[in-house]
């Protein structure tokens, strides 16, 4: 009984560590944007946000 409280207790514990939100990565075209026709503003679009999906192939 104590092992699997055990257990449980650090399951709650990783899991909502890994739900964490740090915010630094964040999708361009998914936020609110304030441009012209409401167009995302691909000048603040860097190379790197399309990068990493295409190495893990």
């Amino acid at each position: 009984m104590y092992m699997k409280k055990l257990f449980y207790l650090f399951l709650i514990i990783f899991l909502s560590i890994g739900c964490q939100n740090n915010g630094e990565e964040m999708n361009p075209f998914l936020i609110d944007y304030d441009t012209p026709y409401q167009i995302p503003p691909f000048e603040k679009i860097e190379v790197y946000i399309m990068n990493p999906p295409s190495k893990k192939v």
